[in-house]
């Protein structure tokens, strides 16, 4: 398959919602009531296509989706019984029988290699009953874990019967959290961006990203999902949500229920549980460096500990470098400092450990997790750090210490997010 800048791809999740599309449904006949589904996912994708073209001044967009049966395979095991081949197949044929999508079958030569995947689009009168009400696409029925090759596509993890015990857990979660409303303080954010503007000041950053005003002031619910890696329930496993985009200078301006907030965090996380691992527990700043920038440095462990040779790490954080600091930087001499200032884990680095830390750490905060809800006290995870109502702070801090302590065997360093 090529890519091809004129096209979406074909997104399982972008569904239409609203009256329109369930009286234009309701209309038609001859549907198989099992594809309505996944009419609604093809639709929600050709929506997004005109409304990307409009975005490129009128350049049409199309949806391209590849039918080789073998496209589908990772996504039945996940819940979307829509996005098997044989409902989008017929999906497809029943909507191009209405008139309702122009297609054009993609096709592959094999002797040249070269192809196209099947496109679509909207008709004009499918455009006419669709949009002149209120129709509209959102992400939805978001799974609350998936696991992920070492190319970050969908697969089939190794162990089932860890992938439905861990299912199980988010989903609990989840459906405790939707008893919660979490927001932003509006009032903070039009401060900042006002004495901002008043200086002359321009933040390279979003304070709050256009995706996220939803929870500006009103608020909105938060969904938990758990992301593993290389098709394994021991690699990776992170805990991730909407809110941990926001900038970190607005973190503490979280409310639940409109109530404030307080944000412990692990200092040194990663880079201290590997000094655990090997017996030791230093409790100074890991990161404080006379020469170089701490975010950095910070960057540049993550690289070391997350490549398979120095090589790749070289060029990973040169890369970084060029694109986010003085390119003149050599990142050889990062490293270098890396390496002599922290001898005592440098036999864990370019060795691919970040995952197998990020499922310990994924784990620990499960723990945390579960401690608050089973109590009916509302938590969120940000990253590797916790955000809970003002008051539990003091037990949040101890949870935090003695659940590290058990699974390390050292006392971690607890610190607050300032705002």
């Amino acid at each position: 398959m090529k890519h091809y800048d004129d096209v979406i791809w074909m997104n399982f999740y972008r569904e239409l919602k609203g009256p329109p599309i369930e009286q234009l449904l309701d209309s038609l006949t001859g549907m198989d009531p099992r594809n309505r589904r996944s009419i609604k996912c093809i639709l929600g994708n050709c929506f997004e296509a005109m409304a990307e073209g409009h975005r490129h001044q009128s350049k049409t967009f199309l949806v391209a989706i590849s039918l080789a049966k073998a496209s589908f395979a990772h996504w039945k095991d996940y819940g979307l019984r829509h996005a098997t081949y044989t409902r989008i197949k017929s999906s497809l044929e029943y909507l191009e029988s209405n008139g309702l999508i122009n297609m054009t079958l993609g096709h592959w030569d094999s002797p040249t290699g070269q192809g196209r995947c099947t496109r679509m689009r909207l008709t004009m009168k499918s455009g006419k009953i669709l949009f002149g009400g209120n129709s509209y696409t959102e992400k939805t029925n978001i799974p609350p874990v998936l696991v992920r090759d070492n190319k970050k596509n969908l697969c089939n993890p190794r162990d089932f019967k860890d992938l439905r015990r861990v299912r199980r857990q988010v989903d609990g979660w989840n459906k405790q959290l939707l008893n919660y409303t979490f927001s932003i303080s509006n009032e903070k954010l039009a401060t900042i961006y006002n004495l901002r503007s008043l200086l002359g000041q321009k933040e390279e950053k979003p304070l709050l990203p256009k995706d996220l005003k939803k929870y500006a002031d009103t608020g909105d619910v938060i969904t938990l999902q758990r992301i593993f890696n290389q098709s394994s329930m021991k690699k990776g496993g992170r805990i991730y949500t909407d809110l941990q985009n926001i900038n970190k200078r607005m973190r503490p301006e979280i409310r639940i229920d409109g109530g404030e907030t307080k944000e412990l965090d692990y200092k040194n996380y990663h880079i201290r549980m590997l000094y655990n691992k090997n017996g030791q527990n230093p409790l100074t700043d890991l990161y404080h460096s006379e020469t170089w920038e701490r975010s950095l440095l910070k960057r540049s462990f993550t690289i070391a500990i997350n490549s398979n040779s120095r090589g790749q790490a070289v060029l990973a954080l040169q890369k970084h470098i060029k694109a986010k600091y003085d390119p003149l930087i050599d990142a050889n001499d990062v490293l270098r400092w890396l390496e002599s200032n922290h001898r005592g884990v440098v036999p864990f680095f370019y060795k691919e450990v970040g995952l197998d830390l990020m499922y310990e750490d994924s784990c620990m905060a499960s723990l945390v997790i579960d401690h608050f809800l089973s109590k009916n006290e509302p938590i969120l995870p940000v990253h590797d750090s916790f955000c809970v109502r003002d008051y539990l702070e003091p037990e949040l801090r101890s949870i935090m210490e003695d659940t590290y302590k058990k699974h390390m065997g050292y006392v971690p360093v607890v610190q607050a997010v300032a705002a």
